[in-house]
């Protein structure tokens, strides 16, 4: 088999676990279990047969290093679990668009310069996958660097809320191309929307109906920056509440993932007084108002726990 040549988009956080953990597992050996690995193999390809060709950012403190470095640059917070020898492989400068929210803007200073040329560096340096990595309601600047992979007939992975694999627009535009398109969003290994999906498809399980739910997330990062600004939120509270009720069976799911779609129920919270890029992220889920199935009309749905006493 021949390598699976990678290029990212937005070297933050997520794309330096990813970037670590490429390094860390590399050599796995096949068929061993790995905390934190499903496959050592998939598809005929191991791990270790991911390369990268080049990384895309803005900020200045980032644009020009080695991809290997840049993992490491300040903001980027995640912990430091390997140690990642040079690649040899730029960041380059990127397109802004709405890539940069306010919040973000006050700790990130744009690279000068012109943005490259991404479709040429995708051809030259013979990139097979794309993945995005951007901000948390990077709308416009998503859809830029879409047109960019399918000039350049390279596979599409969207790590973010911007609706393009789930789009039927973007879905022929990549078939057209005969590229494929993954996505969107992805979700923490182990973190608040799983355990919150878990918890769901429990109490459905035990014959309990959810009558509302909330998610309060409380750290953490920089991604924690863009969710505080209320207007880049959108499409990731509509991408939550679909994650989080993907598997509920109840006849009104439909109308309760409407609901709750355009209600705040996914929260961010930053303790007051603490510099959010420094804390360490946490994670927290919340159910309320959980209401067992009627058995009949004027029942008491209250807790039982309160009609006891107890």
């Amino acid at each position: 088999m021949g390598k699976i040549r990678v290029a990212i988009i937005g070297v933050g956080n997520c794309a330096s676990s990813l970037i670590q953990g490429i390094s860390y597992y590399r050599n796995a050996k096949e068929g061993t279990l790995i905390p934190g690995i499903m496959h050592t193999r998939l598809g005929g390809y191991r791990i270790g047969d991911i390369e990268f060709t080049f990384g895309i950012d803005i900020d200045k403190n980032k644009v020009g290093k080695d991809l290997a470095s840049a993992i490491y640059t300040k903001p980027n917070n995640t912990f430091k679990f390997c140690e990642v020898p040079r690649l040899g492989v730029p960041v380059v400068r990127g397109m802004t668009h709405d890539g940069l929210g306010y919040y973000l803007s006050q700790i990130i200073q744009k690279a000068p310069g012109p943005t490259a040329d991404i479709v040429r560096l995708l051809r030259e340096t013979k990139t097979d996958v794309v993945i995005n990595y951007l901000p948390v309601g990077s709308e416009e600047a998503t859809k830029w660097y879409v047109e960019q992979v399918l000039t350049a007939r390279c596979a599409f992975i969207n790590c973010i809320p911007v609706f393009i694999a789930s789009q039927k627009y973007w879905q022929k535009r990549f078939i057209e191309k005969g590229m494929p398109v993954m996505g969107d969003d992805i979700k923490s290994q182990v973190g608040a929307t799983i355990l919150h999906r878990i918890l769901v498809n429990l109490f459905n399980d035990r014959g309990v109906r959810l009558d509302r739910t909330s998610q309060l997330n409380v750290g953490g990062n920089t991604d924690f920056l863009n969710m505080l600004e209320r207007t880049r939120l959108a499409s990731k509270k509509i991408s939550k509440t679909q994650a989080r009720y993907r598997r509920r069976q109840h006849s009104h799911r439909t109308v309760r993932l409407r609901r709750l779609a355009h209600r705040p129920e996914v929260g961010v919270y930053t303790p007051r007084g603490q510099d959010v890029r420094r804390r360490t992220p946490e994670r927290r889920v919340e159910t309320r108002s959980l209401g067992f199935t009627e058995l009949g009309r004027g029942r008491d749905r209250r807790d039982p726990l309160r009609q006891t006493g107890a």
